[in-house]
């Protein structure tokens, strides 16, 4: 049994190991683009115009170059994100086939999604009450309540900045599930 327990421990942080060293280039490129991922969200309260369908805990006096940057980074991070972790499923469904990779996924983002659903969304529901509470945009009976004037609340709800990882999630389940289908395809005939 120790020795059954002692394999299965080296299996997986074989398998959360990096495969190979060759990737300190795709390291460096996430390292920048988290850092403008908080460059992005720093702009927000000064972005004119505002984010369609963005909610937004607070606002202050809109600056150009600040919109700027902002505008200019939103264009370029989600693609930079969503490429690497396509680049990286398929290199871990290639290597070790469809269901590991969707159950090493599921592991690695889906409890962290789902603890984040359970314990961060209030907090940051309230940290957004308390920007608009503080801009004079709800009163403090509209907060404890949790009830808005008509509109007011409509982009408020949802999963806020876990988002991404829902999208993340579901891009990897209907790649595993087109896997089969996607290996069939002749690179050569197209």
């Amino acid at each position: 049994m120790h020795a059954t327990h002692l394999r299965l421990n080296q299996a997986d942080s074989a398998e959360s190991a990096p495969q190979n060293n060759n990737l300190l280039g795709l390291d460096a490129v996430r390292a920048w683009a988290a850092v403008g991922v908080v460059m992005l969200h720093a702009c927000v309260p000064y972005s004119d115009p505002d984010v369609p369908g963005l909610t937004w805990a607070t606002t202050d006096t809109p600056h150009m170059g600040l919109t700027a940057l902002m505008w200019a980074i939103e264009i370029v991070i989600m693609p930079i994100f969503l490429v690497m972790a396509g680049f990286l499923a398929f290199r871990s469904m290639s290597s070790r086939g469809p269901l590991a990779t969707l159950k090493s996924r599921t592991r690695r983002l889906g409890w962290p999604f789902f603890l984040a659903v359970i314990f961060l969304i209030p907090v940051d529901l309230y940290a957004w009450l308390l920007g608009w509470l503080a801009d004079g945009v709800i009163t403090p009976r509209q907060m404890r309540a949790l009830k808005f004037a008509e509109g007011q609340d409509e982009h408020l709800w949802g999963l806020s900045h876990l988002w991404f990882l829902q999208y993340l999630i579901l891009y990897i389940a209907v790649l595993a599930g087109a896997w089969k289908w996607l290996q069939r395809i002749d690179p050569a005939r197209a």
